[in-house]
């Protein structure tokens, strides 16, 4: 897993809709690689059953992207519980896992538990302070 401590990120986005509570809460997992590894983010399609290959306008890479929420549920959230990340991002998958089980139990369509969507996904990625 340590390919992922380096390449992947778990991603929650918040957009403005025209819900009821205004926001829509979105999920990705991704893997970033150079553009001559397009068959390896291929395999991992392959592999987990899931997920596409973007190539970004202008970078020399590829992503290995799964959008779909029951994909992450049932194949990436599952999989790093089984093989657990050792390194830094271990901090991100476990508040992308809790944001997870929230929109599951539909918790995100709450102001209550869209706020603690709000916080956790604040403090992912780049906005992490300290580790878990």
């Amino acid at each position: 897993m340590g390919f992922i401590d380096g390449e992947g990120c778990f991603y929650v986005a918040t957009k403005k809709n025209k819900s009821k509570l205004g926001i829509r809460v979105a999920m990705a997992f991704t893997i970033s690689q150079h553009s001559r590894d397009y068959l390896l983010m291929s395999k991992i399609i392959s592999y987990l059953s899931c997920g596409n290959v973007e190539r970004p306008k202008g970078r020399s890479e590829v992503r290995f992207v799964v959008y779909k929420f029951n994909d992450i549920w049932v194949k990436i959230l599952p999989l790093f519980k089984k093989y657990p990340l050792q390194g830094v991002k271990k901090a991100d998958f476990l508040d992308f896992n809790e944001i997870a089980k929230l929109i599951e139990n539909k918790s995100h369509l709450n102001p209550e538990g869209l706020k603690k969507i709000c916080l956790l996904k604040t403090g992912m990625n780049k906005g992490r302070v300290h580790l878990r």
